[in-house]
């Protein structure tokens, strides 16, 4: 017989058991840290069923699953994003599962690395926090772990390598793309650690900005080869629209034991020393770099205190090839700096790139050979020099023809390598020896005696009737026949009456001075020294002043005595003194080829003929030229007059036949009058001139005053 009493146990662990497996609605099972849990299907029913909920659970956490029955999906928590995981009508393929698609995204913005297989499969690579560091460690962790074959994509983010994940290391035919406005930095020491980027071979890098500075040798370079550190060669490198930023260098490769080869597409490259640089020992590898349509920065000097700025630099038997872009060293220290640099047998050839050097206080050379020689070839693109020429030391080689600085006589080796021409050894000097030269020109003889030998059989100097193209400028004696030219006279006196040259005075005791109106005063040559007319200030009259030399003649080159032909050239040198008041009703004209001397009595003209006239003004005087043509008069432009200056002026008008009449004072022109000239014979008795004075009470200040000094007429042939 059992008693119960004994049961009692049993019942209680049996109890307890039941509690275990079937908890309260409400508890929460939670298994110890390392347990693994094992559910498993049969035949008919799954070993582990999720539940279902129509929509998604309000509070959830990481790692929660869910069978949405609103949308059919299955859920899940990931990275504090809820995902779609699959649904009825979608494989379980990534690039099919859209809310895990949403989610990279999304995480992308924090920094998310991905490395894709060329056959599309994804890894990726979370930073474990939202820093820079965190980032750099995933983008290290995404490179180190990348294959042949493989992409690694970096998202648009600032990434910092530090410590031992300075540098990135990437495997052969291994690629890195940058999103535009990935940006990585790295202390990484270009001479411990080498180039932030170390690439494989066959490595395309894209994208981004990588800034290497803060080294602890202060030399750093954003992508590139180190030989000394024990990296190998790497052939098929590209680099395209990265830009790169070095405390000393961007580019560079130094590798004694392999040749190297690298291409830099679109790219920007900000450094303080060099740029590119490819340099190898001794007569070690060839290494070959092509940039195309890059953009180079040299701002300098660099922290290594190096005083130097070079954009290209090739050592060595490397060969770097620029195409198009531009370089631009604008300041390097105290060193010589240069665009282009070659050095102990280097070579750059450079096609279609503007270089400035721009520091003012150092020498600058957009093309430099340095120590132990070099090859520079250089076709088309501008230097710094004048008209876009280019600076350069050493011997260069233009492919296109142009010469740089370069001055004075060049010569060519034969290769296409141009240099200056030295005299005496490359050309003979104009005062050089001239013994072992042919086919010289005897028109360039300056002295010496020449052979009878080099004679023609017939001298000039016996028979001249071979001779043609003769020079008349050349003729200094014996008479020219009138068929040549000749006038048939001999004396100066012939020619003179021949050509009708002539010059008519007109003398100070031939002028007449008389009273038109008013208060006037006037005098004679005979009485006073000096013909003249004067009016006082404010004081109102006219006179006039005339030789009369009616049938006397020819004072204006006339056809007969006493008529002015206007078909002939003519100059008037006058003398007089001309005084005027500060008003224009002050006036003085003189009247030449005038017909009626002794009665007109107007300032203008009234018949045809040429005139000057002068006039008063409040602080100036204006003087001027009058034509007539016999029936209308016309003014010409007016130039100044000082009004009180009784300095006797010397007068010249000129008379050019349908063209005008030119005034001159001292040899300056003054006016020039070009309408209604006169034209033909003036009137009968039309050789005299008459000159009238004029004021009114209006004319204040200076008296207007004339003197007559001198007068010649001339005419010309």
């Amino acid at each position: 017989m059992i008693m119960l009493k004994s049961l009692k146990p049993i019942f209680a662990a049996v109890l307890c058991a039941v509690a275990f497996l079937r908890p309260a609605a409400a508890a929460t099972l939670t298994y110890a840290d390392g347990v693994t849990q094992i559910f498993n299907p049969n035949a008919t029913l799954a070993g582990m069923n999720v539940g279902s909920h129509a929509g998604d659970p309000s509070s959830l956490n990481n790692g929660d699953l869910w069978y949405s029955t609103s949308t059919n999906t299955l859920r899940a928590r990931v990275n504090g994003s809820t995902i779609s995981l699959a649904n009825a009508s979608h494989t379980h393929s990534i690039s099919d599962v859209t809310g895990l698609q949403t989610a990279l995204d999304a995480k992308a913005a924090s920094g998310l690395v991905r490395v894709v297989s060329d056959t599309g499969a994804t890894t990726v690579y979370n930073p474990a926090a939202d820093t820079d560091e965190a980032r750099g460690t995933a983008l290290y962790n995404a490179c180190a772990a990348a294959t042949a074959g493989q992409t690694v994509y970096v998202s648009a983010a600032a990434y910092e390598l530090v410590g031992i994940y300075a540098k990135l290391t990437l495997a052969d035919n291994v690629n890195l793309t940058m999103e535009d406005g990935a940006v990585i930095t790295s202390p990484a020491d270009l001479q411990t650690e080498g180039c932030v980027i170390y690439p494989g071979n066959n490595s395309v890098i894209r994208g981004g900005k990588v800034i290497c500075e803060g080294a602890p040798s202060n030399f750093a370079a954003a992508v590139g080869v180190v030989g000394d550190l024990g990296e190998t060669q790497r052939t098929g490198v590209q680099v395209i629209g990265m830009t790169m930023v070095g405390d000393t260098d961007c580019f560079y490769i130094q590798e004694d034991a392999g040749n190297c080869s690298a291409v830099l597409r679109d790219c920007v490259l900000i450094s303080k020393w060099d740029n590119i640089v490819a340099s190898a020992a001794g007569s070690g590898p060839v290494h070959r770099v092509d940039v195309y349509n890059c953009r180079q920065i040299i701002t300098g000097p660099s922290a290594t205190a190096s005083n130097q700025a070079r954009g290209v630099m090739a050592t060595f038997d490397s060969i770097i090839r620029v195409f198009g872009g531009s370089i631009e060293c604008t300041d390097g220290g105290t060193s010589i700096n240069a665009g282009i640099y070659a050095k102990d047998g280097g070579t750059v050839e450079v096609y279609d790139v503007a270089i400035r050097c721009s520091n003012g206080m150092n020498p600058n050379y957009d093309l430099q050979i340095g120590t132990g020689g070099g090859t520079i070839k250089v076709s088309g693109g501008t230097g710094s020099g004048t008209a876009g020429g280019y600076l350069t030391t050493g011997t260069i080689t233009y492919m296109d023809g142009k010469v740089g600085s370069l001055t004075g006589l060049l010569k060519a080796n034969g290769s296409g390598v141009l240099s200056a021409a030295a005299a005496g050894t490359d050309y003979l000097a104009p005062d050089g020896n001239g013994s072992g030269l042919t086919a010289l020109n005897a028109s360039n003889l300056g002295s010496g005696t020449i052979p009878d030998a080099r004679f023609p059989a017939t001298l000039p100097a016996a028979n001249g009737a071979a001779l043609t193209a003769l020079n008349a400028g050349n003729i200094s004696s014996g008479t020219l026949p009138v068929a040549r030219g000749g006038t048939g006279v001999t004396d100066v006196f012939a020619m003179r009456r021949q050509i009708g040259l002539s010059a008519v005075r007109f003398p100070q005791s031939l002028w007449v001075p008389a009273s038109i109106s008013g208060s006037i005063t006037s005098g004679t040559e005979s009485t006073n020294g000096y013909p003249f007319v004067q009016i006082a200030a404010a004081t109102a009259g006219k006179a006039r002043m005339y030789v009369n030399i009616s049938g006397g003649g020819p004072v204006w080159p006339g056809q007969s005595p006493g008529q002015a032909d206007f078909a002939r050239k003519c100059v008037v040198n006058l003398a007089c003194v001309a005084q005027l008041s500060a008003h224009t009703d002050s006036r003085i004209s003189i009247h030449f080829n005038h017909s009626s001397v002794a009665t007109h009595s107007s300032f203008d003209r009234s018949v045809e003929g040429i005139s000057m006239c002068f006039q008063g003004g409040a602080s100036a005087g204006t003087v001027w030229v009058q034509t007539h043509d016999g029936t209308t008069t016309a003014n010409s432009s007016t130039a100044a007059f000082a009004i009180n200056d009784l300095t006797g002026y010397s007068w010249t008008l000129e008379w050019e036949p349908g063209v005008g009449a030119r005034l001159y004072k001292g040899g300056v022109l003054q006016c020039t009058g070009t309408s209604n000239l006169p034209s033909g014979l003036g009137a009968t008795s039309s050789a005299g001139i008459v000159i009238v004075a004029e004021n009114t009470t209006n004319g204040t200040g200076n008296m207007t005053f004339l003197r007559w000094l001198d007068c010649y007429f001339t005419e010309l042939p």
